[in-house]
């Protein structure tokens, strides 16, 4: 695990994190899914959602392209969308939450979750 999250920005594979692991790819996987409860690629991608999420918070220049660069994630839309999958919001909703704007704040893509007026 510390190696991935050393160098998140690699382009790991399951053949890469099974020779960290010293197992073969089949009971890499195994091992993740009794850890973790995910497979190892899907931990990879959480764990650069997460390191997303922390360089969002700490870095309010950097746009999400750069960012998703930081973390492995080629190119803005990839980024988001891996984002959106891992963490159920999208990159600039989380960076204006994180640093407590009104989420009426209007946004660069505040009318895709606009929750209807009940």
């Amino acid at each position: 695990g510390h190696a991935v999250q050393a160098k998140l920005s690699h382009k790991w594979t399951l053949a890469d994190l099974a020779e960290i692991a010293h197992l073969s790819p089949r009971q890499l996987g195994r091992a993740f899914r009794e850890s973790y409860g995910l497979p190892p690629m899907s931990y990879v991608s959480m764990l650069r959602a997460k390191e997303m999420a922390r360089l969002l918070r700490e870095e309010p220049g950097s746009s999400v392209a750069a960012v998703g660069r930081q973390v492995g994630w080629e190119g803005r839309s990839h980024a988001r969308h891996q984002f959106v999958r891992e963490l159920g919001l999208s990159p600039d909703e989380y960076r204006r939450r994180a640093h407590g704007l009104d989420l009426a704040t209007p946004g660069p893509e505040t009318d895709e979750n606009t929750p209807d007026p009940s």
